[in-house]
C-alpha cells in the first residue's frame, strides 16, 4: 500500500476558476499530491453565494476547507489567490485547523500595498480586459465574445476590489504555518525582490523560489511542479533558489 498523497488546496488568481487554472496539475502529480482547486462561489461547479467583505469570502472558503479535508493538508495561491491562502491559513489556525505550509505565488507582501499595474477601477472595461490578457491571464475566447467579455470584467473588478483589501491586511499576525514564496523574474506585479518582505508574515520557516518567466510564470516553467513537490516533501533550510 503506497504512502498517503499529501492534500493541496489551490486557489487560482483574479478572473481566474481553479478547477480550470490547476486542470493540469491534477494529472501531474495524481501519485503525490491531492491537487484540491478551491472555486470561489459561482465558479467551476461551486454554486453562487453573495460575500459583502473579505472576511467573509475567507470565512466562506475556510469553512468549505473543514468540510473537504481531512488530516494534514497544504494551502497554494497564485496572485490575489495568494492573498486569500495566506487568510485562510489564518482563519484556520484559529480554528486549530491550519495547513502544515502555505505557499504564495506571484503576490508581494500585505505591507507592500498593492501594484499600480492591479489597480482595475481606474481602468476602462478595455483597458483591463487588455492589460490582463498581455500578463497571460485571460483566455483570448474572453476578448471576442461579448457575454464572456462582460463576465470576465465582472470578476476582475469585484477580486480586484478584494485583492486591494487583502494588501491592508499587513498589521496581523504571522501565520505558524511553514511560508514558502514563489515569483517570477519578469513578473511586473511582484518582482523577487519585493517577495523578500514575506518574511515577516511566517512565524515557522520561510523558503523563496525565483522562476524564469513572467507573471503567469506558474503555468507556463516546468520547473514550478518539481519544485513545489521538493517543498512539500522534504524539509530544508535552502532560500533564495533559482529556477
Amino acid at each position: 500500500m503506497g504512502a498517503e498523497r499529501i492534500r493541496m488546496v489551490c486557489l487560482a488568481h483574479a478572473g481566474g476558476t481553479a478547477s480550470d487554472v490547476y486542470a493540469p496539475w491534477k494529472s501531474r502529480w495524481a501519485d503525490i499530491v491531492e491537487v484540491i482547486p478551491l472555486d470561489l462561489p459561482g465558479r467551476g461547479s461551486r454554486p453562487p453565494h453573495p460575500v459583502s467583505s473579505v472576511d467573509a469570502l475567507v470565512s466562506s472558503l475556510s469553512k468549505t476547507v473543514m468540510e473537504e479535508v481531512d488530516g494534514p493538508w497544504y494551502v497554494f495561491g497564485h496572485s490575489f489567490g495568494a492573498g486569500l491562502a495566506l487568510e485562510i491559513t489564518r482563519f484556520t489556525e484559529g480554528l486549530g485547523r491550519g495547513p502544515v505550509g502555505c505557499l504564495v505565488s506571484g503576490r508581494r507582501p500585505p505591507a507592500a500595498g498593492p501594484p499600480n499595474g492591479e489597480n482595475g477601477p481606474r481602468l476602462s472595461d478595455d483597458e483591463l480586459l487588455e492589460r490582463v490578457s498581455a500578463w497571460g491571464g485571460l483566455p483570448p475566447e474572453f476578448l471576442s465574445h461579448a457575454g464572456l467579455r462582460r463576465m470576465a470584467v465582472e470578476r476582475l473588478r469585484l477580486d480586484i476590489e478584494f485583492s486591494d483589501r487583502l494588501h491592508r491586511l499587513h498589521d496581523r499576525p504571522p501565520v505558524a504555518a511553514d511560508l514558502h514564496v514563489l515569483s517570477g523574474r519578469s513578473d511586473p506585479l511582484a518582482r523577487p525582490e519585493q517577495a523578500l518582505g514575506w518574511r515577516g508574515h511566517g512565524a515557522g520557516r520561510v523558503t523563496f523560489d525565483d522562476f524564469e518567466g513572467d507573471h503567469f510564470f506558474v503555468t507556463t516553467n516546468a520547473a514550478v511542479v518539481p519544485t513545489i513537490t521538493a517543498r512539500l516533501t522534504t524539509p530544508t533550510t535552502t532560500s533564495g533558489a533559482r529556477r
